[in-house]
């Protein structure tokens, strides 16, 4: 489902409210200094206030592309600096959804349990995130989503579902820049045409609709496309439900393929260091198993990798790359984590010994 940029609702009210105390410290020492003065006989005479208070625009731009390559929270602290600073700069707000450079890339949402987000009075209308990364964290007051259920997290972005009419918005939860989408009531007749336990509940049938995994595009256009992969709803007797949503899909087109002796079931996918990778078990035995840069099976070449550096995968329905040098000391590099197929017990699999 897709939307032009002039489609966009404007930003929600909402916005970062607390840090780590770590990075309060860091804004802290980032403040300015006062202007220091001298006695100049009867009177007191100003010493010329900091150059970084006057720096060139250009230059301030430059390095504040440079900071926002790596992070977008490290992008606002900049602009924090002084008035100077942030009025030389692009506010992230406004432009959070559509421009991809403002997306706060590696930022996880933390699920606080079922049904403590984003609603429960226990959280207080917050949200809290963690960095992949860094192992930060911060938090994101959402006061006017509490009608709503979020359906997942994508590059750090909330897909989120409104309980009165289904309506699908995308949020940026640190700038309040919302994208409103086509509704998924159009689905309703798919669940009630299939055996589904409580599907004929007026309640109950929402929770179908809920249970997602979520990836989206922006254009250079500004038009952003949401894909939702619904759990357990099968479409295969119907293909209106797409048009039904808005949308219109190219037709799937092949881009590698594995050989089955080479890569049993189960197999996932996981962007990491900038790169996907296809990784699953090499035989049924589920004893043994490889990771391939998917730019090489593009090219035919199997060359499993031996070394993912820093990064341990995390498997699951949702897959993620997380950097053994934050703040998580029991995650070890080169490893994969992911339940067992045979007990459902989590297995850590080392990949350069192969254990």
């Amino acid at each position: 489902m897709s939307l032009p940029g002039h489609q966009k609702r404007p930003s929600a009210q909402c916005s970062l409210t607390a840090c780590s105390s770590s990075s309060r410290k860091r804004r802290r020492h980032r403040l300015p200094p006062p202007t220091p003065t001298v006695s100049a006989g009867a009177g007191t005479v100003a010493v010329a206030s900091s150059p970084w208070a006057s720096m060139n625009e250009d230059s301030l731009r430059l390095i504040a592309w440079r900071v926002l390559a790596g992070d977008l929270l490290d992008y606002v602290h900049f602009r924090a600096v002084c008035a100077h600073w942030r009025s030389s700069t692009v506010c992230p707000r406004g432009h959070g959804v559509t421009d991809p450079r403002f997306h706060p890339r590696r930022w996880m949402m933390l699920p606080e349990g079922h049904g403590l987000y984003p609603a429960h009075s226990k959280l207080h209308g917050y949200i809290r995130f963690f960095h992949l990364d860094t192992g930060r964290f911060a938090r994101a007051k959402l006061p006017v989503f509490q009608d709503h259920s979020v359906l997942d997290s994508v590059d750090g972005l909330l897909v989120m579902h409104r309980d009165q009419d289904t309506a699908i918005r995308l949020l940026h939860p640190l700038t309040g820049d919302v994208v409103d989408l086509p509704p998924l009531v159009t689905l309703m007749p798919h669940i009630f045409n299939q055996d589904l336990p409580g599907a004929s509940h007026p309640t109950h049938r929402f929770v179908y609709l809920r249970g997602v995994c979520a990836s989206f595009s922006v254009s250079a256009a500004g038009v952003v496309t949401v894909m939702l992969a619904l759990h357990r709803i099968d479409f295969s007797e119907d293909g209106d439900h797409v048009a039904g949503l808005g949308s219109s899909l190219p037709e799937p087109k092949l881009i590698a393929t594995i050989p089955t002796d080479k890569l049993a079931k189960p197999i996932f996918l996981v962007e990491c260091n900038s790169q996907n990778l296809v990784g699953g078990y090499t035989d049924r035995s589920l004893s043994h198993m490889v990771v391939h840069r998917l730019a090489d099976l593009k090219l035919e070449k199997l060359i499993p990798l031996r070394s993912i550096g820093d990064k341990a995968l995390f498997i699951n329905d949702r897959c993620l790359s997380v950097s053994s040098n934050g703040a998580l000391p029991t995650v070890v590099s080169d490893t994969i984590v992911l339940p067992s197929m045979k007990d459902g017990s989590f297995v850590q699999y080392h990949l350069n010994t192969n254990t």
